[in-house]
């Protein structure tokens, strides 16, 4: 079975499990999901598989950062966003979390159908302040994390590009453009080997922290293996 289908019904399977309806007592998939794992590690791709089985909305906090940062007229909050990116550094708690509450509120889909948040949280303490009673709103029901070898993250990294049009990620090995996009093809700032390195080490520097505030909050975390 092909590795990236494998790692998705892996986690419909857990996500599957669910949670017991407070009305009828029904048990129901998970509709509030975190989706966690280092750069490079196919969080993107099993994101689409997840909104597309599931019909929750997809929120990747990179993408509004990328979206803020490469506005033709950035925002004070884009132009701080892309300094930081292209050194491979995180954007304050803080301001993270009133981007994504912001997100959240304006959008009464995702309030209604669930959401996949993806990239943050970040730091232990982004990930305490989603279990606080004032930001009921954003605690997850089920964290994702995905796994990979830091030699293929980098692998992976140091060769995707993306099709400016349409967002599909692209790699000339494992999933070669076709010549008629190579004009429209981009590479991300941070996909830089001295900023790969920083992305890597921060991951490893908070990850623990942030699975062991959720397991603590009695959120059910599930670990998959995505290597080759």
């Amino acid at each position: 079975m092909h590795r990236v289908m494998r790692v998705f019904l892996a986690i419909c399977v857990a996500l599957a499990a669910g949670k017991e309806s407070e009305g009828d007592g029904e048990t129901k998939p998970y509709r509030q999901i975190l989706l966690f794992g280092p750069p490079a590690v196919g969080k993107g791709t099993q994101a689409k598989k997840i909104v597309e089985r599931y019909g929750v909305c997809h929120i990747s906090t990179g993408d509004m950062l990328r979206a803020e940062a490469n506005a033709a007229k950035p925002s004070p909050i884009g132009k701080r966003a892309k300094a930081v990116m292209a050194r491979g550094g995180l954007l304050p708690d803080d301001l993270m979390i009133r981007m994504v509450k912001k997100r959240l509120r304006k959008d009464k889909a995702c309030r209604k159908k669930g959401w996949l948040l993806d990239g943050f949280p970040r730091t232990r303490l982004q990930a305490e302040a989603l279990l606080t009673e004032r930001r009921a709103s954003l605690r997850p029901d089920a964290v994702v994390l995905i796994e990979r070898p830091d030699e293929l993250v980098k692998e992976f990294a140091l060769g995707r590009c993306t099709d400016a049009r349409t967002g599909q990620t692209y790699h000339p090995v494992y999933a070669p453009p076709p010549e008629e996009l190579y004009d429209q093809l981009v590479w991300r700032v941070d996909d830089t080997y001295e900023a790969l390195e920083r992305r890597l080490a921060d991951h490893k520097a908070s990850i623990d922290g942030i699975i062991a505030a959720f397991e603590a909050g009695g959120v059910p975390v599930r670990r998959f293996d995505n290597a080759r």
